[in-house]
């Protein structure tokens, strides 16, 4: 077996079977020859990656094309089961996105990425362009630039290292230096912006939720049409927004 200790082994098995595993995620399914066409491997090594897969409930066959199982959906149900975030703040976000009318969703930061945990629609939101497991970069959304900017300064520096800080729309702060700045206005006021830089014509509005034990639990972020969250209207909803944030970290301190 492969060690875990950080010193830069690799198992190719595994890495291998991985990247199988996103081919049949980007293709929702595949027949044997193409997969074993598409990583330059003969049919029966192939065959073998794909058996194992199988064996193990994360792959299955149908009408000659592999598919993977509902096993992933049950291993991320639990994963994100065990969040404090998600446990102690879908009930405070779903009272929020019903006070406000507006999609509200959670949000935490893993590996430099932004991964959505709980959308809840308000009565006024237009349809969530944003599902449950999205991930984003953490430049182009509000989730990801609070989440950043409350970090420690030593892992935020290496976070912000390995930013790739590529375009979502002609709106997304691609510059480094200007993002450093756009950090230091979000904790100076306490919530971060998103303004059409993931979508256009769309505008969300973050703060973040602290965790007693572990610094950042995660980010609380309420969205909407720009006709709708105007400048005026995010000033209304910040209090409430961040007054949900605090009942969540109460929820927290009290878990």
């Amino acid at each position: 077996m492969g060690s875990d200790s950080g010193d830069g082994r690799r198992l190719e098995t595994v890495r291998n079977a991985f990247e199988i595993v996103e081919s049949l995620k980007r293709r929702e399914g595949a027949r044997l020859t193409d997969l074993a066409t598409e990583f330059d491997v003969s049919d029966g090594t192939m065959h073998a990656y794909l058996n194992t897969l199988r064996a193990d409930g994360l792959v299955y066959k149908a009408d000659g094309e592999y598919r993977l199982s509902l096993e992933w959906f049950t291993l991320g149900t639990e994963l994100r089961e065990r969040m404090p975030v998600y446990r102690h703040g879908k009930g405070p976000a779903d009272d929020l996105a019903r006070r406000t009318g507006d999609l509200v969703y959670l949000a935490v930061e893993q590996r430099g990425r932004v991964y959505y945990l709980y959308p809840t629609r308000g009565d006024d939101a237009p349809e969530p362009a944003t599902s449950v497991g999205t991930v984003r970069p953490l430049h182009a959304v509000s989730a990801g630039k609070v989440l950043l900017a409350a970090m420690p300064d030593g892992k935020r520096e290496s976070v912000l290292e390995n930013l790739t800080f590529e375009p979502v729309t002609e709106k997304t702060i691609v510059d480094r230096e200007e993002f450093r700045e756009e950090l230091d206005r979000i904790t100076d006021q306490g919530y971060a912006l998103n303004d059409e830089e993931e979508f256009l014509g769309s505008r969300t509005v973050a703060t973040s939720i602290a965790h007693p034990d572990r610094g950042v639990a995660g980010a609380i972020c309420a969205s909407g049409p720009k006709t709708r969250f105007d400048d005026d209207y995010i000033d209304d909803l910040l209090p409430a927004l961040k007054e949900t944030a605090n009942r969540i970290e109460i929820n927290l301190q009290r878990s």
